[in-house]
């Protein structure tokens, strides 16, 4: 997909600029409709999207985040229970990433109303600060394909970063608790 989009660009004989842009609208717009759409306060919204560090993530990493911004789109179609159209979409995201898949649970999860159950999650997460390289390792040795990502850190800022979405996490439970999330709210804490 990725590689596609870019020989198409080049045979339409954009500029370096002109397909930063492209990829910017690929990435951002879908990410902006979707904050305005579903979230109670957009501006805030999009300031944490640039505050926790989403957007420098996401200027390095262009087919991953096209991939994601697909999926984004593809909530749509969750909430209409068009599970064809669904797939399509993450096909193509899949055709930009394969990573794409890990988003196919999401039409089933919709209804579940996984925030009743915060300690498996909260669990979960520490066990992924304690055992990270472990797991890391044990998934290189299953996937041997993937071993290159071993090769870069992974202390200091994985980990902190980590350690920041467990706490916004922990934030989150202790507010749910005085104010419920109606389903589309919940879905995406899920």
């Amino acid at each position: 997909g990725y590689f596609m989009l870019t020989k198409v660009c080049a045979w339409l004989g954009l500029s370096n600029t002109a397909f930063l842009l492209l990829i910017a609208v690929l990435i951002y717009i879908p990410v902006i409709k979707l904050i305005f759409k579903y979230s109670g306060s957009p501006y805030l919204s999009l300031l944490c999207y640039f505050a926790i560090g989403f957007y420098s993530h996401s200027a390095g990493i262009f087919r991953q985040m096209i991939a994601v911004s697909i999926c984004w789109c593809s909530l749509e179609y969750i909430k209409q229970k068009k599970l064809w159209r669904f797939l399509l979409l993450i096909l193509v995201a899949f055709i930009f990433h394969n990573t794409a898949l890990i988003f196919l649970p999401a039409y089933f999860l919709w209804n579940i109303d996984l925030t009743e159950i915060p300690q498996i999650i909260l669990i979960a997460a520490a066990v992924c600060l304690l055992f990270g390289k472990q797991i890391m390792s044990l998934a290189v040795k299953l996937l041997p394909q993937y071993s290159g990502y071993m090769t870069h850190s992974t202390s200091g800022g994985t980990y902190l970063m980590l350690a920041m979405y467990l706490l916004i996490y922990l934030v989150y439970v202790f507010i749910s608790k005085y104010n419920p999330l109606d389903q589309t709210h919940a879905f995406f804490v899920n």
